[in-house]
Parts: structure tokens; C-alpha cells; sequence
């Protein structure tokens, strides 16, 4: 085996190592990313939740007229 062989072998495992620690890092990140969705997916199940109940329960009051609340002479 040539020195030129012997590097070229040296590059190309520091290559494949690079990539393998690169692919680690993505998947690292996927994880994290698709953790915050699903977080963000619940806040926001949970917002909806209050909006719809705060408007339901809204449609159930009697509604008044604006004057019985003026307060005058």
C-alpha cells in the first residue's frame, strides 16, 4: 500500500465520520423541532378549548339592553 493509498483511505474515513457525527446532529434537531410542534399543537388545542368555552358561555347569558346598564338621572 502507496502513502498516496493510505491517505486517501485517512480522508475518506474522516469524511465518513463527519458525516455520521452531521446526520447525528439533524436527527438531534428533528427530535427537538418535532417536540416543539407537538408542544405548540397542545398550547393551541388548550387556547382553543378557552375560546370555544368562553364563547358558549357567552351565548347563554341574556342579553340586556345597553340602556338598563346606562346609569343617568
Amino acid at each position: 500500500e502507496t502513502d498516496e493509498a493510505a491517505i486517501l483511505r485517512l480522508q475518506l474515513s474522516l469524511l465518513i465520520d463527519e458525516r455520521e457525527r452531521e446526520r447525528a446532529i439533524a436527527e438531534r434537531e428533528r427530535e427537538q423541532l418535532a417536540g416543539t410542534v407537538a408542544d405548540l399543537r397542545v398550547r393551541l388545542d388548550r387556547a382553543e378549548q378557552r375560546i370555544t368555552a368562553l364563547i358558549s358561555d357567552n351565548a347563554y347569558r341574556t342579553k340586556r339592553p345597553w340602556w338598563k346598564w346606562r346609569r343617568g338621572p
